[in-house]
């Protein structure tokens, strides 16, 4: 029953019983009128017929005084006379004015059976009251035949006044029967007036009051943002109609609220991920993120390597337990290029990589694609917490959810990871020499002003080694350029065999080479230099149908600070050292002039010399050919002109 029905039913019921009402006693007045008309007529009638009794008394003793008053006074016989004349008049008037009071048919034969008695009683009276006073004895004569009428008359008299004294007891029970009838009407109309009105109560205060002020109060909570507020929506009226409108108002309000809070959370995962540095810290980004955003799933991330045959298991959380390599085919999301989900189909099986998991158990692969290719795959498990049968659909509605998010999270993480690998690539491209694979010119530069900082801060040594194969034009020449560019990417292995950790071996441009070694000590670096000498030129580089000529390099050893305030100024001095190994005959390892007095300080009291034979002796030299001093520089330049340096200085 709607709130309508109840309210037009209440006023209906008020307005009904109004009209019973007004219609009672609208059709009950005229009854009333006439009861109340008629008991007025029959009271007249009564009080007439009682006066009228009183004047047939009366005539009789104005007989008897008018005999009386023969002997009397002249005023006296006159007002005897006059007493019969009145009391006669005013009887027949009485009895007139009772049957022209319009008494009801019952009541008329008896009026009308006293009018011959009535006059002849009347006649007599006024005949002996007149004779009385001219003729007392005739008077007296006739005196028996007026008692006789008199006695006649009594009988009608009396019969027509039970008459009208029955039709008067009549319309007084009739009046009574009214009042009563009129006065049980009152209570039953206040009673049911008493009803209808608390039933009107009712409704306005249980059925529309309270209701109201339900909605009012979840209203403003949903104004505050509290959903949990309680409606009334199992009503069948308009306030559960209303009530059931607020209800979804308050879903969708919270269902946009949480769209908005995941687009905010996913927004601010990209902008983290776009700030990030490196893949490692991509991954610890996705790792950090996906644990709380998807707090009901276990997780791991599987990144393709650069052989693009294998996947590497680059992180995990909320305790996954995930394959430290899978190959593709391992996975049915990687093999159908589509999310796969396992746990929603009747006909299903395990992806090979995930072992013999329980049958209950629900998760997903999720291929990670960008720019057209797939990067790799998001593997998402539901911490369902209990396999009982019944919660069965409450934890696939919740994977569900979490499902979705971890797809439209993977979306970033795509981006993230093809950037972030690009971003490295091009890195990669711009600092690392192609030939050699060691790093550039920029890289070195970069890396000299990072670690002089810090050195500077902490107060500790920087070395740098500036390193130049020798005759490296006669390879060019005599062998051609594949020859020379073999011999240059022989170097750059050995550098990079030789150093290892935050020593930094860059190709500086050409056939020279630098080397930077943070917190390296003039020794340290010294015997560095004595070890990469030694190990190329024990080296044995075949090209074409035969081994290309005994390769050796010169080297300069620089410190900082004690060979200078800045990377320029150290480097430069490295050069001059180098020039001065060239000078000295190539294949071997000069020190500054700072180095020398470092050394000198630290109580080593040998010659380089010395020292190259102290480090060779740990190392297996391959058998050496003279060097040749009449050569020239591979570079042109003759042993006292430092032209790289200056070329340093002009960069």
């Amino acid at each position: 029953m709607n709130l309508r029905f109840k309210l037009i039913a209440a006023t209906g019921a008020s307005a009904m019983t109004i009209l019973a009402l007004s219609l009672y006693i609208f059709t009950e007045s005229s009854a009333l009128d006439h009861r109340l008309r008629t008991a007025e007529i029959a009271n007249a009638a009564m009080r007439n017929h009682s006066l009228a009794d009183m004047m047939h008394d009366a005539l009789r003793g104005d007989v008897y005084a008018a005999l009386i008053a023969v002997s009397g006074s002249a005023e006296a016989r006159a007002e005897a006379v006059t007493d019969a004349k009145t009391h006669g008049a005013e009887f027949r008037r009485l009895i007139t004015a009772n049957e022209v009071l319009g008494l009801p048919p019952a009541v008329n034969p008896a009026l009308n059976t006293l009018h011959r008695p009535i006059n002849s009683y009347v006649d007599k009276a006024e005949e002996i009251t007149a004779l009385a006073l001219e003729n007392p004895g005739r008077a007296r004569e006739l005196l028996p035949q007026f008692e006789a009428t008199f006695s006649q008359l009594e009988e009608p008299m009396a019969q027509a006044g039970d008459t009208i004294q029955s039709h008067a007891n009549e319309q007084t029970a009739h009046s009574l029967e009214f009042s009563s009838t009129a006065r049980n009407l009152s209570f039953w109309a206040l009673a049911i007036g008493l009803i209808v009105a608390a039933l009107a109560i009712w409704v306005a205060q249980f059925d529309v009051l309270a209701p109201l002020a339900l909605l009012g109060v979840a209203l403003q909570k949903l104004s505050k943002g509290d959903h949990n507020a309680a409606l009334p929506i199992t009503r069948r009226d308009e306030i559960g109609e209303i009530a059931r409108t607020m209800h979804a108002f308050s879903r969708n309000s919270m269902e946009r609220g949480r769209l908005g809070r995941e687009s905010r959370t996913l927004s601010e995962l990209n902008e983290w991920l776009q700030s990030a540095k490196s893949e490692v810290e991509v991954y610890q980004i996705i790792a950090e993120f996906m644990s709380r955003f998807l707090s009901r799933c276990a997780g791991s991330i599987y990144v393709y390597a650069n052989s693009r045959d294998v996947l590497d298991c680059v992180k995990s959380w909320n305790g996954a337990t995930a394959m430290g390599t899978m190959h593709p085919e391992d996975c049915f999301s990687l093999r159908r290029g589509r999310i796969f989900t396992y746990g929603e189909h009747e006909i299903e099986f395990n992806c090979p990589h995930m072992g013999d998991e329980d049958e209950h158990t629900h998760y997903c692969c999720i291929p990670i694609l960008a720019h057209g290719e797939t990067v790799g795959m998001l593997h998402l498990e539901h911490l369902g917490g209990d396999d009982c049968p019944a919660h069965k659909d409450d934890h696939k509605a919740e994977f569900d959810d979490q499902r979705r998010l971890g797809l439209a999270a993977a979306e970033h993480i795509s981006l993230a990871i093809a950037n972030i690998k690009l971003r490295e690539q091009l890195r990669d491209q711009s600092i690392r020499d192609a030939l050699t694979g060691l790093c550039n010119r920029r890289y070195f530069l970069e890396e000299c002003r990072k670690e002089f900082q810090r050195a500077q801060r902490s107060r500790t040594p920087v070395a740098i080694l500036s390193l130049d194969v020798d005759h490296f034009k006669k390879f060019n020449d005599n062998h051609g350029h594949d020859a020379g560019d073999l011999v240059l990417r022989s170097v750059g292995e050995a550098m990079s065999a030789v150093f290892r950790g935050d020593e930094s071996p860059c190709r500086f441009g050409g056939e020279e080479f630098v080397v930077l070694m943070p917190g390296a000590t003039a020794k340290a670096a010294a015997q560095k230099a004595e070890e990469l000498r030694a190990h190329i030129e024990g080296l044995r580089v075949r090209y074409a149908d035969g081994d290309l000529p005994r390769i050796t390099i010169s080297i300069g050893v620089a410190m900082y600070p004690e060979s200078g305030a800045n990377p320029m100024e150290v480097l430069k001095v490295a050069d001059n050292a180098l020039y001065a190994a060239k000078r000295g005959g190539r294949n071997r390892v000069e020190l500054s002039e700072s180095c020398r007095l470092i050394l000198e300080a630290e109580d080593v009291h040998c010659p380089v010399a010395s020292l190259r034979e102290k480090i060779t002796e740990a190392v297996t030299p391959s058998p050496t050919a003279p060097a040749n001093d009449d050569a020239s520089d591979d570079d042109g330049a003759d042993a006292g002109t430092p032209r790289r340096s200056q070329r340093v200085l002009t960069s």
